[in-house]
């Protein structure tokens, strides 16, 4: 064996530049421009749709709180109704209690 032969090889750099590494680099560069472009435009779609579920849980959450809102008032007017019953139970009861048997 020679000296050669048992030395390893080393890397050696051509600075020559062909058709090859041009065209490898603009594939390169469209690649990376249509996969940035195709990345922005699902963004964009998921901001709309972030956008979309916001707007529909405000309109829900408006829809509740009108909801609530006449239940309440709902609520109030037959409480109201029921306190009138109960006085007018009391009253008669008091009557009945007030006169001998």
């Amino acid at each position: 064996m020679t000296d050669e032969e048992i030395t390893p090889r080393r890397v050696r750099f051509d600075p020559t530049i062909n058709l090859g590494h041009v065209l490898s680099a603009g594939v390169f560069l469209v690649t990376a421009t249509m996969g940035f472009a195709v990345l922005q435009a699902k963004v964009d779609r998921q901001a709309e749709e972030i956008a979309r579920i916001e707007r529909q849980g405000i309109e829900r959450l408006d829809r509740a709180e009108r909801q609530w809102g006449a239940d309440q008032q709902r609520d109030r007017e037959a409480f109201t109704e029921i306190k009138v019953l109960l006085r007018e139970i009391a009253a008669k009861l008091d009557s009945k209690q007030d006169k001998p048997r």
